[in-house]
C-alpha cells in the first residue's frame, strides 16, 4: 500500500508546462554540451535486488545487502584494465558501464544498465573497485525482474534544454552556469529491504559548473514536480 501511495503521488502532472528554450539565449548559461535530444518514453520501473550464488560471486556473500565482497589485490586499479576485467571476470558485467561522475582516486564505479541507461549512484545497481585500508576490494550488486510499474504509465521525457530553463527562473543556477554533461537514466527512489524491491524513477543527471564549484544533480525527466536531488 505505502508503494501504491507514493506512485499515485509521484505521477502527478505539473501544475505549469515549461516555456520555450530559447529564452536561455539571453543569459550566459553554456549548454553547448548538452547531446541532442531527440525525444523519449520512459516509465517508473520496479525491479529486485539479485541473491547471488556462491559459484558466481566467488567473493564473500553478505546477505543483508545483497551484495558480493571481493578481494582483489592483483588487480590493476586504472579505468582501461578495469573496464576489461569487467568484461571478462565479473558477473554479468557487461551490463554495467563506467560512472565517470562518481568515480575519484581510489573508487571506481560501473553503474548498472536498465532498457540501456544507467541506474544513477546507488550501491544496490553498481559494481564499486575501491582500496581500504590497503586492500583492493569489489563491491557487486545487481537488480533483476525488471519491469514497469503497474501503477504508473510511460510518459514523455522532458527536453534537457527546457529543464535547465526551469532552473535558471526558479534560481537554482546563476546565469554564468556551465552544463558540462546531461545524462538520462534511472535513480533508485524506494528500496524494501525485507522484500528486496525497489523503485526507480527516470531522473536527468546534469553536471554543473559554476562560480568555480562543479556540482552533480538529479532532476525527474517525467515531471515537474519532483525534487533536485543534489549529489552527496
Amino acid at each position: 500500500m505505502f508503494l501504491i501511495i507514493l506512485l499515485n503521488q509521484q505521477n502527478e502532472e505539473p501544475e505549469s508546462t515549461l516555456t520555450s528554450a530559447r529564452s536561455l539565449r539571453s543569459t550566459n548559461i553554456d549548454v553547448s554540451q548538452i547531446p541532442e535530444f531527440k525525444g523519449d518514453t520512459m516509465n517508473i520501473m520496479n525491479a529486485e535486488m539479485y541473491r547471488f550464488k556462491s559459484d558466481e560471486a566467488d567473493g564473500e556473500i553478505t546477505n543483508s545487502t545483497i551484495e558480493v565482497v571481493k578481494n582483489i589485490q592483483d588487480v590493476s586499479f586504472e579505468t582501461g584494465y578495469l573496464k576489461q576485467y569487467m568484461q571478462d571476470s565479473v558477473y554479468r558485467g557487461n551490463e554495467y558501464e563506467y560512472d565517470n561522475v562518481t568515480s575519484k582516486e581510489n573508487t571506481f564505479n560501473f553503474n548498472q544498465l536498465i532498457n540501456g541507461k544507467p541506474v544513477f549512484n546507488h550501491h544496490n545497481a553498481r559494481v564499486r573497485f575501491l582500496k581500504q585500508e590497503g586492500n583492493k576490494l569489489m563491491e557487486q550488486a545487481y537488480l533483476v525482474n525488471v519491469k514497469e510499474s503497474n501503477f504508473s504509465t510511460p510518459q514523455k521525457v522532458r527536453d534537457p534544454l527546457q529543464i535547465v530553463e526551469e532552473l535558471y527562473k526558479e534560481k537554482a543556477i546563476t546565469t554564468d552556469a556551465k552544463i558540462l554533461d546531461a545524462k538520462l537514466g534511472y535513480y533508485i527512489i524506494v528500496v524494501e529491504e525485507e522484500s528486496r524491491q525497489v523503485v526507480m524513477r527516470p531522473k536527468w543527471q546534469l553536471v554543473i559548473e559554476e562560480e568555480n564549484l562543479t556540482r552533480t544533480i538529479y532532476i525527474d525527466a517525467i515531471s515537474q514536480t519532483e525534487k533536485i536531488i543534489e549529489k552527496e
